[in-house]
């Protein structure tokens, strides 16, 4: 053999397999491409823009719901997070969720309940609030606010006739009279 001509593999395949036939011709075991069909890349396309449209829509529905009671939940927390009750069986709150089973629970003996799992760093409970929509300027007060503790313990943070309490004390207390009589003049 001379070292000057390459080697060559005699059972190697051409390098261009269409070379051998003429122009126009296909080898027999391949299909002409098909052509593209506009109908089809408008109905993909628009099946695609609808399915990441839900997408969006559903997935941007649910975070702004989560973000709501997020929202939700700090305000509780703010309100119910120096009570004494919290700090013996709770500790330091460090979440407050929407529980909807218990929310479904509590609905049948308080109407407008609502009921959260709350966990801090010396257990955890369920706290069903009522909201108390008469106070003006608060987004969230509450009415009334009981724990559930895990073995079935009932402690009540706010009681139920709290806002009626507060009326009362208020118009009984001697130094707001005086006040609202000294508005007056």
């Amino acid at each position: 053999m001379n070292s000057d001509e390459p080697f060559h593999n005699p059972n190697a395949a051409p390098r261009n397999p269409q070379s051998t036939f003429s122009s126009g011709q296909l080898p027999p075991h391949q299909l002409p491409p098909k052509k593209s069909n506009p109908w089809l890349w408008v109905l993909g396309t628009l099946g695609v823009l609808t399915i990441v449209g839900g997408l969006v829509c559903c997935g941007g529905g649910y975070y702004l719901f989560q973000m709501a009671q997020g929202m939700i939940g700090d305000q509780i927390k703010n309100q119910v997070a120096e009570d004494p009750t919290i700090q013996e069986h709770i500790g330091e709150i460090a979440s407050i969720k929407m529980n909807y089973s218990q929310t479904a629970a509590a609905i049948e003996e308080k109407p407008d309940a609502i009921a959260f799992d709350i966990a801090g760093d010396k257990g955890t409970g369920v706290l069903v609030v009522q909201q108390d929509k008469s106070v003006p300027g608060e987004t969230y007060a509450l009415r009334s606010a009981e724990l559930i503790l895990p073995n079935g313990d009932r402690h009540q943070l706010i009681p139920a006739d709290n806002a009626d309490a507060a009326i009362e004390s208020s118009i009984d207390d001697p130094t707001i009279v005086e006040e609202f009589e000294m508005q007056g003049s």
